[in-house]
């Protein structure tokens, strides 16, 4: 069994004995069934939200289900269905510089956080024919073992992609976002190529998960439309015509509140669906950046208030005050979505 990897070194010699109880990240949402085996358990046990997950853990998906495991240096792992990843190491402290996962089989999304834009530290995916590396960014991996063949979609900056009989990289490639490259067993990278609308898209919704149902707050008709009088309230001061309410965009803003609060990335669910070929423009106010109901005096309209009050305020050549009062858009969609006392406000523009 490998040691965690911890800050100090006189800590060591106890990091055996430490496994066995301390956690490297969490159950942070959940749809149908996920297990994980515990070593050297013989079972697999069944996962449920908030349920930690320990270093050499084999976590697994069954059929028509995802799962998403935060880790403790804030990397995001979500698995599609059918998935099964084990933990390997994990780099939590200098000194320290790889973590590393297992893909088995299925698909897997991968958000690193941002220590690993330090210098010498790095983020791997291991499948049994490819080895995706990466020093801060966002990427899409899947196993198909009836192919033998690892397919690797880069998200964000640049992702790495060796395979897994090259340990020196002689053969690696370089993935732009939107790229994506195959490595069967045995061979070489294939050279990276932008990928086809009908494949990103079910790359991309197999391990997309949102963390749980809004709040009740973010489906009150009146806190909506009153985000859109606000927002149309700013524009008639400088003659420019109202926006229409769109159900569509608002429908879109609500998933973007939900999944983007989750991952703690601003603008992450409308930069992975291209707008969902709806929002052309997109504002927020963050709960994880500091936007709170008590802010407001306890208000979702007192925050919805503030936040557009923040986007106006910003002046001409701001990008919230152009978006919110530009002439190329026609409709808007709010969302706003509470977590405890965090609240996130989201306005899509449509045309």
């Amino acid at each position: 069994m490998r040691p965690v990897l911890l800050a100090s070194t006189l800590l060591l010699a106890m990091a055996a004995v430490h496994l066995a109880q301390d956690h490297v990240g969490a159950v942070n949402a959940l749809q149908g069934t996920a297990y994980v085996l515990h070593p050297p358990q013989a079972a697999r046990v069944p996962l449920k939200l908030a349920d930690a997950v320990l270093l050499d853990d084999e976590v697994s998906t069954s059929t028509a289900s995802k799962l998403r495991l935060e880790l403790v240096e804030g990397s995001v792992l979500t698995l599609g269905a059918n998935s099964q990843m084990t933990l390997d190491e994990l780099a939590l402290g200098p000194g320290f510089n790889e973590s590393r996962v297992s893909l088995l089989g299925g698909t897997a999304r991968a958000v690193t956080s941002d220590q690993y834009h330090e210098s010498g530290k790095t983020f791997a995916v291991r499948t049994p024919t490819a080895v995706v590396s990466v020093a801060g960014t966002g990427f899409i991996v899947r196993y198909e073992e009836n192919r033998a063949t690892t397919v690797v979609l880069g998200l964000y900056d640049t992702t790495l992609v060796r395979s897994a009989g090259d340990p020196q990289g002689r053969n690696e490639v370089r993935l732009l976002p939107g790229q994506v490259t195959e490595v069967e067993r045995g061979k070489r990278p294939t050279r990276p190529v932008p990928i086809d609308e009908e494949r990103r898209r079910d790359l991309l919704e197999s391990t997309e998960l949102l963390a749980g149902p809004p709040a009740a707050s973010a489906q009150r008709d009146d806190d909506l439309a009153f985000c859109v009088a606000e927002t149309n309230r700013y524009r008639a001061r400088h003659g420019m015509p109202p926006l229409r309410r769109s159900a569509e965009l608002e429908a879109y803003a609500a998933a973007g509140a939900r999944y983007d609060t989750a991952v703690r990335i601003p603008h992450k669910h409308f930069d992975d669906t291209p707008g969902g070929h709806l929002a052309y423009a997109e504002n927020q106010c963050l709960s994880f950046q500091g936007w709170s109901l008590r802010r407001a005096g306890g208000s979702v309209q007192g925050a919805i208030t503030k936040c557009l009050r923040t986007f106006y305020d910003e002046g001409p050549g701001g990008g919230h005050y152009q978006n919110m009062l530009g002439g190329e858009y026609g409709t808007v969609g709010c969302a706003v979505h509470v977590t405890g006392d965090g609240v996130t406000i989201v306005q899509d523009f449509g045309r």
